[in-house]
Order: C-alpha cells, then sequence, then structure tokens
C-alpha cells in the first residue's frame, strides 16, 4: 500500500471512531 493512502486510512478511521463516541454521548444526555 501506498504511504499516504495509509496515513488516508488511518486518519479515516480514526474521525469514524471519533464520531461514533461523540454521537453515544449527545445521544445520551
Amino acid at each position: 500500500m501506498d504511504e499516504a493512502y495509509i496515513n488516508l486510512f488511518k486518519a479515516g478511521a480514526r474521525t469514524a471512531v471519533y464520531g461514533a463516541c461523540l454521537g453515544l454521548t449527545l445521544g445520551a444526555l
């Protein structure tokens, strides 16, 4: 795999995890 593609994938996965956690937090309020 290309280095840039790997970094992009990691950033996207991290954003998805943060988004899911934020959604669960707001949903619990």
